[in-house]
């Protein structure tokens, strides 16, 4: 992210968080993939439509006017075609605006493209007005954010489909172009047809054997013990994260078991300069080196999410990430951060406090995977507040990670 213009008095801080500062007119912007940026979004066949979350959020003080808000899409390869519809405009209430609107980017991957990455450029500037009157060399103050989607297509799709008729789902085939042949003159009646025999009986279909799925690979998958308060985590085997505690049966009930995990801040403490409340937990998967080198292994990741019902400003969303990394545990901090994951796959619910809800994401591992990274958050979609508690009542339980082997 860059700023582009300066007007009297104002600054901006370039940092992943963008923070505004100082006086006079202000604006800052952040873009994010699905409420956390970097993020890759992985394919697992060509041929496929994916929609994707980006979220753009606009902050500002001291506006003599409405900042202007544009998001345009600056790359993307022939192999993948993104379609949206744009941001929505953003309003200042007395000088000040602090926006967060969620773009939804559909990505239609051609039919028969080779695996491999491919990258869609996603930018927004957000400008806001200088003064009325402004003196030489003073002009409006703008903010851009960059970040990129990652579309990773994982088993291209190589077959020739038949032609359906609009409206149907019969395959049709291709018109001839040669004529009939006329039917033959009659001639004397043909004899009797031989007498029937008896054909042997035709061999049972062979079929695929069913996978091998593997026991829970999550430990403490009903949180029993609770997470450490802390980044992300350079060994496997425990659930790490931001301010979380224990819950036991209150306005929500545990899935299973006594406990729960309650989500509680977006961070070490309280801020409105993030929006997602993050657990993760590394699992080892190098027992299974071989079948996964061999591409033919699918990791399963689901999680239940529940929440109170609250009001008109409690948050809804919760999401689910299933990463894959090689190399070393003690590298996935920095890989995870600098966007530099095999393959990602997610999902998201929006829960209305009723029932638990289920969230799940398969992935294909690619070869040389030996770490799988399980990370759950609950997501400010509706207020993004500094004020702790920073959800009301949000909760995760039964966390699984299984692998299909063949």
């Amino acid at each position: 992210m860059r700023g582009v213009g300066r007007s009297a008095g104002a600054c901006v801080a370039a940092a992943l968080a963008i923070a505004a500062c100082g006086s006079g007119d202000d604006v800052a912007i952040a873009v994010a993939i699905d409420g956390v940026r970097p993020a890759v979004v992985a394919a697992t066949v060509a041929g496929g439509t994916f929609a994707v979350q980006v979220d753009v959020r606009v902050t500002g003080n001291g506006l003599t006017g409405p900042p202007t808000l544009e998001c345009v899409l600056t790359t993307a390869p022939p192999e993948v075609v993104p379609t949206f519809t744009g941001c929505a405009p953003v309003l200042p209430v007395d000088g000040e605006v602090d926006d967060t609107q969620s773009v939804p980017v559909d990505l239609v991957v051609a039919p028969g493209v080779p695996a491999g990455r491919y990258t869609v450029g996603f930018s927004a500037t957000a400008c806001a007005p200088g003064p009325a009157d402004p003196s030489p060399g003073v002009q409006d103050l703008c903010d851009v954010a960059d970040t990129t989607i990652v579309v990773e297509v994982t088993d291209p799709l190589v077959s020739s489909l038949p032609t359906t008729v609009p409206g149907t789902s019969a395959p049709v085939a291709p018109a001839s172009t040669v004529p009939p042949a006329p039917a033959p003159a009659p001639t004397e009646p043909p004899p009797p047809p031989p007498a029937a025999t008896t054909a042997p009986p035709a061999a049972a279909p062979t079929t695929a054997p069913a996978p091998v799925v593997t026991a829970n690979l999550v430990v403490d998958a009903s949180f029993d013990v609770a997470p450490a308060v802390a980044g992300l985590p350079a060994a496997p085997g425990a659930w790490t994260g931001d301010t979380t505690i224990l819950a036991a049966a209150g306005a929500v009930a545990p899935m299973t078991g006594a406990s729960m995990v309650q989500f509680v801040d977006t961070g070490l403490e309280p801020s409105d300069r993030t929006e997602t409340s993050q657990l993760w937990q590394l699992v080892d998967v190098s027992a299974y080196a071989a079948q996964i080198d061999a591409g033919s292994v699918v990791a399963d990741g689901s999680a239940w999410f529940h929440r109170v019902v609250g009001g008109a400003t409690t948050d809804r969303r919760f999401d689910l990430r299933v990463h894959a990394f090689d190399g070393a545990a003690a590298d996935v901090p920095t890989r995870y951060t600098s966007n530099s994951a095999l393959a990602l796959q997610s999902a998201s619910v929006t829960t209305d406090g009723t029932a638990w809800t289920q969230a799940q994401a398969a992935l294909a591992l690619p070869a040389g995977t030996r770490f799988v990274l399980v990370e759950i958050y609950a997501f400010e979609d509706v207020v993004n507040d500094a004020v702790a508690p920073e959800f009301e009542g949000h909760y995760a339980d039964d966390v699984s990670l299984t692998l299909r082997l063949p």
